[in-house]
């Protein structure tokens, strides 16, 4: 239970952004009819997860490689051995 609790803890932070966006917040805010923290915590959501997407493509792209290096050994091996 105690997990659950800590993990839907708020943390306040303070940020600095350029009125650009700060107008873009604003109107996207009154156009969905959420906050602006609201908003931000979903862009943060999202990087998080196309950074774990990307990781993982790196990760399948090593293996697909070691898969490729491994056969080309057994190629090689099948040729002379025959």
């Amino acid at each position: 239970m105690a997990q659950i609790k800590n993990r839907l803890k708020r943390k306040k932070i303070n940020i600095r952004i350029s009125d650009r966006n700060d107008l873009w917040l604003e109107k996207y805010s009154e156009d969905a009819g959420i906050t602006k923290s609201q908003i931000i915590s979903m862009a943060i959501d999202n990087f998080i997860q196309q950074k774990d997407a990307i990781d993982v493509m790196g990760q399948l792209m090593q293996k697909i490689t070691a898969i490729e290096e491994a056969v080309k050994i057994y190629d090689k091996e099948e040729k002379i051995n025959g």
